[in-house]
This record gives structure tokens, sequence and C-alpha cells, in this order.
């Protein structure tokens, strides 16, 4: 068995959850991974014995109860989660809505299923993704900014509340960097290498932002 580390990723089928997953695979940890949309043949991963693949609804709260009882039955346990139930702006109102509902709904069922599994466990470590375009100004993006705002203002309440319990809290902000592209994902590799081999746990990192791709 793996002596890496059992990570959570809310959504590898899109943004840079799916680059992600295949490095710390790379790298020897055991993955659960929710794909919410199909991948294409290009994205495919192949069988991997530590990689669990999971398919769930990030808006409905028992969906992902149930992607938790499967991790938890599968490796045992859960080390960190990346909370990035949200993914790329688009244009129509319509897509709007559904990025609001998916990131901020998302993000807080993922929350609940983790936050009680780390309290039993006394530690964890959990990785959400507030953009910092909530500081950059924005065009057409309303309802992004609102959920990303929202977002960070939850995860601000949750750093001092759990820092008592050994869990760790950590915005990770991404600002207008395309995090599906090769760019995006190298540099969100940079950025969770950061979190994870220093001693202390900074509750708010950030990586570039404004760079073509």
């Amino acid at each position: 068995m793996s002596n890496g580390k059992v990570w959570f990723i809310a959504e590898a089928s899109s943004n840079f959850g799916l680059p992600l997953t295949k490095y710390l695979l790379e790298k020897g940890h055991r993955v659960a991974a929710i794909f919410s949309d199909p991948l294409t043949p290009e994205q495919q991963i192949d069988c991997h014995p530590e990689l669990l693949s999971l398919i769930a609804d990030l808006t409905c709260d028992a969906s992902i109860e149930d992607t938790f009882k499967q991790t938890i039955t599968r490796f045992g346990k859960v080390d960190i989660v990346i909370n990035n139930a949200g993914y790329e702006l688009e244009q129509t109102h319509q897509q709007g809505v559904e990025h609001f509902e998916r990131s901020v709904y998302g993000t807080f069922h993922v929350l609940k299923q983790a936050l009680p599994h780390f309290q039993d466990q006394h530690y964890g470590h959990i990785l959400n993704f507030p953009s910092s375009a909530v500081i950059i100004d924005g065009e057409d993006a309303i309802l992004y900014l609102a959920a990303k705002l929202a977002i960070e203002q939850l995860s601000s309440t949750l750093i001092a509340d759990m820092e008592a319990l050994d869990i760790r809290i950590t915005d990770v902000q991404s600002g207008d960097l395309r995090s599906d592209g090769p760019i995006g994902a190298a540099l969100m590799q940079i950025a969770l290498g950061r979190v994870l081999s220093c001693g202390q746990i900074h509750p708010r990192i950030y990586y570039p932002i404004s760079l073509a791709q």
C-alpha cells in the first residue's frame, strides 16, 4: 500500500483538477477524485490502483456524502481536501447562476462532509478556492465574484474555529489565470508544494495571475 497521503479532489474533470490528480498519483499519493463531467479520450487516466474515480452532483448534499463514504471505505481516511467545486467563468446569465450554485453549494457540501471526519481523526487540511478576482476588477463577473467572496468569507470564519482542532484551512487565490491550462496546472503544483512542505500552514496563498496561455 502507498505511504502517500489520501487526497479528496472535489472536481477533477475541469480546471486544474485533472492534471493535479495525475501529478499526485505520480508522486505516490492516493486520490479520490470526483469526475462530474465525462473526460475526453485525450484526458483519460489509465487504470491506477491508488485512484478512486467518483461520480457526484456537487450541488447535492447526499451525493457528496456518498463519495466520502466510498473514499473512507477504500482508503480508510482522508488527509487533504481540494475543495475546487467551481469551474471557469462562462458568459451567459444561466451559466453564471449554475457556476454560483456549483461553487458555493458544492464547497459547502464538501466542507460539511470533511470537517466531521477531520474532527474524528484530529487532523486534516482543506484547501478552498476563492479567487483574487475579488480583489482585481473583472468584467461581467458579478455572480462569479459573489460566489468567490462567499467562499472566502466561509474560509475566514473556519480558519480561526478549526485551528484549535488541528484542522487547517487554506485559501488558494488563483486569480484570472486559466487554471485548466499547462501553466496554471504547473503553478498550482508549486503553490500546493509551498503549502505542504513548509512547517507552518499559511491561511492564504497566491499564485501568479494574468498570465496568457
